[in-house]
């Protein structure tokens, strides 16, 4: 069985974005604005990687690099196009030289595909997204989003995650029964955003909109089972789970998108975190918390305040340490748990 899990990326790259050509696009991540993000990319031990500019849930830019190759520029085909001041040449390997002198065009580009990113993309779970993204804490620290470990093989990850899945639904079929208690659809294996808690856990984070009834509703279930797919990658890995996840912070950091000192705790552990979009709709809410009951977990559901701080709304084992409590709070005690929240590092 081979679980992996790193968005390390090689020098070349780290380079190129480092006071290289393509720094412009850190210098914009690091604005925030408009659900601008920047992402490091990549499959553990193949080549090439990658950094993807993000608006909200869409992506407009990837530069692409594979050290026997060289660099290349690519983008979603809704905005590869004549009017937005694209140059198909972009897409060809090239090296840096090259794209460094054709630059100016690339952010050219940016700025008109900019303009035509449509409101799906940026409204609702993706100005949430974008806005967790840029959101500075001092109590956790982001390390990556729309986070996923892979598997050696199809067949593999079913079995497992079959196996991690089987009593979350399990527990749901003891719950009291509600007139909106319906059965949750199947669980994913990306989840929103993965961070670093003020202790040190590794937080699996989920974030949901607000008004999405049933997003919002079973949101403790599906990160339950993003934190479980972690715990068994952690546990299973032949890397250091640790060291690995603190490689790619240290890239993050370099970069300006991440700050400085957070560290992964020994033996690591992995909690969830479900953050929701205000205004939170209360009917919502308690029935996240009533799922939330029936899985038996431990975890913290935190919310956005209207002046954009994002608060803890629970008290559970993780409230002290994860963000600033402020406002109405749940007492939910301990509840989101994974099955198996902690664990050596290999």
């Amino acid at each position: 069985m081979v679980m992996r899990y790193d968005r390390t990326v090689p020098e070349g790259l780290l380079a190129a974005l480092d006071g290289g050509f393509a720094q412009s696009l850190v210098a914009i991540a690091r604005e925030g604005r408009g659900g601008l993000d920047l992402q490091l990319r990549g499959y553990p031990g193949k080549s090439p990687h990658w950094a993807t500019l993000y608006v909200g849930l869409t992506k407009i830019l990837d530069l692409i690099y594979a050290p026997s190759k060289g660099f290349r520029v690519d983008a979603n085909k809704a905005y590869t196009t004549k009017s937005n001041r694209w140059e198909p040449e972009w897409a060809k390997w090239q090296t840096a030289d090259w794209l460094s002198l054709g630059w100016p065009g690339v952010e050219n580009y940016l700025d008109h595909a900019f303009l035509k990113v449509q409101d799906r993309w940026t409204g609702k779970e993706g100005a949430v997204q974008a806005a967790f993204s840029a959101y500075g804490a001092h109590d956790f620290t982001l390390t990556d989003r729309e986070v996923a470990v892979t598997f050696s093989n199809d067949a593999e990850k079913t079995r497992i995650s079959t196996r991690l899945s089987r009593p979350l639904h399990e527990a749901l079929k003891t719950a009291p029964p509600a007139a909106w208690w319906t059965t949750a659809k199947p669980l994913g294996g990306e989840c929103d955003a993965l961070g670093i808690g003020a202790d040190g856990a590794v937080l699996t984070i989920e974030v949901k909109p607000s008004g999405v009834a049933q997003g919002v509703t079973w949101s403790p279930m599906q990160v339950t089972h993003y934190a479980n797919l972690f715990c068994e990658w952690a546990a299973t890995t032949t890397d250091d789970a640790a060291a690995g996840l603190e490689a790619m912070l240290a890239q993050r950091v370099r970069l300006g998108l991440a700050r400085e000192g957070a560290k992964v705790m020994r033996p690591l552990q992995v909690r969830p975190m479900v953050v929701l979009g205000r205004p939170v709709v209360e009917s919502h809410l308690d029935r996240l918390l009533g799922v939330g009951v029936a899985e038996r977990g431990s975890g913290t559901v935190a919310r956005f305040r209207d002046d954009g701080v994002v608060e803890l709304i629970n008290n559970g084992p993780v409230a002290t340490t994860v963000l600033p409590v402020s406002g109405r709070e749940h007492n939910v005690g301990s509840r989101l748990r994974p099955e198996r929240c902690s664990t050596s590092s290999a």
